[in-house]
């Protein structure tokens, strides 16, 4: 029987192929635009490559204090600090790391790169796929090895197609490089993720005392209050704050949620959504409505050969769920070369290439993104006209009658 249906299914997209043509053009744009939002959504605050524990990932810029005596004053933390942060029960790894830039050359062009320096936790904390060579280890922190792990883009615009193990990077201070890491596949970047070079942090210039950011990874997200209340009462006991009356510590930066105002993006993803699925859904149903209404002599002949109002709506439902599927598979093209067009668009001859924010766009989440959402078109677009049509009396349908 579903056989049966599929067929009648493509024999009426052919008969009615203006409706057909209207409904797989407005369904696979809606399916497009859908993907591409959902999968920008989930690229900025889900856990992606390689910050795939971005939600338990506290990101601390740094920690400021102020009383009545001293108006502002930056907290100077270092190692000592954190490692007794470590010792917390709720805290599971931190990272320290200084951001900083270096520049090199290429084709007689200066190019600027964005470089994280970091020491070996990193590679505890994000989830980095080697591509070739390996990362750098405490021992090479200790002994200052001028090492350097580059993005796949990195090396693909600075090397070419070659292996870049062994080869330096840089300009005035050149970094040997021992590793290739996969491009990340994240946006809204913080810390070390904005990175597309990686150095131990052990041969950075400036003192890690005066900036003291870290990654701090929480051994769950519902912790992640209680670590910044145990940074707010650490940073009083530091000796010279002690004697301080009214002093309010301030921590500046956040989990991806708070620095990213999840809640309003929430709900401006909700009424965008809105628009752009909901309301084409009610203007496919009235379409449906006068496609089904044209067959209603068929409905009446079947309807008077004993055919029920549910095995009706089943097969109108059918059909609809195969037009959506297809306007589905159409849009998973779209995005594909919308995405593809819009990503080389942006970063247009850019030093870093995107770095992996094209294959991000066009990943299998945006295929599985696309193909449930053409299923829920299919069903929400042909339920209610295949009901109320297949309701229609026998003898109605054959005069050419329609639901009302």
């Amino acid at each position: 029987m579903l056989r049966n249906y599929i067929k009648i299914a493509f024999k009426v997209m052919l008969r009615q192929k203006f409706f057909t043509g209207v409904s797989l053009f407005g369904i696979s744009f809606t399916i497009m635009i859908f993907s591409i939002t959902t999968v920008i959504f989930d690229l900025g605050y889900g856990d992606n490559a390689p910050a795939v524990n971005r939600s338990r990932t506290l990101y601390l810029d740094g920690i400021s204090m102020e009383s009545p005596t001293v108006p502002y004053a930056r907290v100077n933390i270092g190692d000592d600090f954190y490692k007794k942060l470590r010792d917390s029960r709720d805290v599971e790894n931190i990272c320290i790391y200084k951001a900083g830039n270096i520049r090199s050359f290429k084709n007689g062009k200066v190019i600027i790169f964005n470089v994280s320096y970091t020491d070996e936790e990193l590679w505890h904390i994000y989830n980095y796929t080697f591509l070739e060579g390996r990362p750098y280890n405490k021992r090479d922190i200790i002994t200052g090895k001028r090492y350097a792990v580059i993005s796949e883009s990195t090396k693909k615009y600075y090397f070419g197609n070659g292996s870049a193990i062994g080869k330096y990077i840089g300009d005035e201070k050149k970094f040997q490089i021992i590793g290739v890491v996969k491009n990340k596949v994240i946006l809204y970047a913080n810390g070390p993720e904005v990175a597309n070079i990686l150095i131990p942090y052990s041969i950075s210039t400036t003192s890690y005392a005066s900036s003291n950011p870290a990654i701090i990874l929480a051994k769950s997200n519902k912790v992640i209050p209680d670590i910044k209340d145990e940074l707010v009462r650490m940073t009083k006991r530091i000796d010279q704050y002690k004697s301080l009356k009214d002093i309010r510590i301030r921590l500046s930066g956040g989990t991806v949620f708070e620095m990213r105002d999840f809640g309003y993006a929430i709900l401006g993803l909700s009424i965008f959504l809105f628009f752009i699925v909901v309301i084409p859904a009610l203007n496919l149903i009235g379409l449906n409505v006068n496609r089904i209404s044209e067959r209603s002599s068929e409905i009446g002949i079947r309807k008077a050969f004993g055919a029920s109002s549910s095995v009706l709506a089943g097969q109108f439902i059918i059909e609809n769920i195969i037009i959506t599927f297809i306007g589905g598979i159409l849009g998973v093209i779209l995005t594909f070369v919308v995405s593809s067009a819009l990503v080389r668009m942006i970063f247009y001859n850019s030093p870093e290439s995107a770095d992996g924010v094209y294959s991000a766009l066009i990943s299998w989440k945006s295929v599985l993104y696309s193909i449930l959402s053409a299923l829920f078109f299919g069903l929400v677009s042909g339920v209610i006209p295949a009901w109320r049509m297949s309701r229609l009396h026998a003898i109605k349908a054959l005069k050419g009658g329609s639901a009302s």
